[in-house]
């Protein structure tokens, strides 16, 4: 190629390259932008939104009534030892899930349509009742948390609020976050629960919820996973599930999920850790965040204590690693520890990260 060909042809690309920072800017994030650290593990992902008439921001809805089918492996239970997992839910749910993606669509108050079908059909998980003292949680010293009053900002948005039905009746709720399209992370202990009859009988999953608003929508679950050391006995290091939705209906909406990934005892000693979930002594359905630095401590293999506030409802939330274009769950907040003055979290392991990898391929 002539040297005024290549030149030209540089030219021209740096001009296209330009255009298309200026269509497409960088995205910006809503906490506090620490350096980036070098990692190799499962990223996050972000994908470009349209905006509907009804002046929602939202993603193709080409999912939005795919039965179970849709995937040739949704309807099959992965086979991982000491994997436990909940039944597949039935087509009844399907269609409560339907009828929230209609009302959503249609460009009506989801937050009344949402309500009015959780008290019809789920039982009123809308309303989750009074308050529950904070046996499991701990606000430590002073409360430093704060609310996130905009949910539709990166990482907030996939940040979920789970509204749990059991078996016997009972509600309940807790915290999550979308790590992939149609994977859910969450303590096993929110979805879980021997004298509730184990398994959920129905989890609703509201990212970005804030208060009565539903910005993004709510779906229910397929299945339920969690490790059978926890479903059987009960192991601390242990609760940490995972709740696979039926569609990619909620990811074409947010349009973002968190990164996740192990790392060495050395560095999580010292990494910078922040927070965000649904407390319990909060405004209802609120979320609130909180910031910290390298002063988690390892507890025996597989856990953390922290002294992020929490309360019941926070659990489940992800206690994740800030960089200025990324965000990784390093662990998972269980609850209060002993000591009645820190909280305690499961790590990201190498087998929760494998098998969270094995969730995105078997649903995606």
């Amino acid at each position: 190629m002539p040297t005024f060909t290549r030149a030209r042809f540089v030219l021209n690309s740096l001009a296209l390259l330009s255009l298309l920072n200026s269509v497409n800017p960088p995205q910006t994030f809503a906490d506090d932008n620490r350096p980036a650290r070098p990692v190799e593990e499962s990223t996050p992902e972000e994908t470009s939104q349209i905006s509907r008439p009804n002046g929602r921001t939202i993603g193709r809805l080409d999912t939005l009534f795919a039965p179970p089918s849709a995937s040739a492996k949704s309807g099959q239970a992965l086979s991982i030892p000491g994997l436990a997992s909940s039944p597949v839910v039935s087509q009844e749910d399907a269609a409560v899930q339907e009828a929230l993606e209609l009302a959503y669509d249609a460009g009506s108050d989801l937050s009344s349509a949402a309500a009015s079908l959780a008290n019809d059909v789920l039982g009123g998980v809308a309303r989750l009742g009074k308050k529950a003292p904070p046996s499991e949680n701990i606000v430590v010293g002073t409360d430093n948390r704060t609310q996130v009053t905009n949910t539709q900002t990166t990482p907030f948005k996939s940040i979920c609020r789970l509204e749990v039905t059991w078996s016997n009746g009972a509600k309940s709720s807790g915290s999550g976050c979308l790590v992939g399209k149609r994977v859910v992370m969450t303590s096993a202990h929110v979805i879980y629960n021997s004298s509730r009859g184990g398994w959920a009988s129905t989890v609703r999953v509201v990212p970005g919820k804030n208060g009565s608003s539903e910005p993004y929508g709510a779906a229910t679950h397929l299945t339920l996973y969690a490790p059978e050391s926890y479903t059987k006995s009960a192991d601390a290091a242990g609760d940490i599930g995972w709740v696979i939705l039926r569609d990619q209906t909620l990811w074409n909406r947010v349009g973002y999920h968190f990164g996740y990934g192990t790392l060495s005892d050395s560095t999580m000693k010292t990494v910078n850790l922040n927070s965000a979930g649904y407390a319990g002594d909060k405004p209802t359905a609120t979320m609130w965040r909180e910031y910290n630095t390298k002063d988690q401590l390892l507890v025996g293999t597989g856990m953390i204590t922290h002294y992020f506030d929490s309360y019941d409802g926070s659990s489940g939330m992800p206690l994740y690693e800030a960089s200025s274009s990324s965000r990784y769950v390093r662990s998972v907040h269980k609850g209060g520890s002993s000591d009645n003055v820190s909280n305690r979290g499961v790590r990201i392991t190498s087998t929760w990260k494998t098998w969270t990898d094995d969730f995105k391929k078997q649903y995606p």
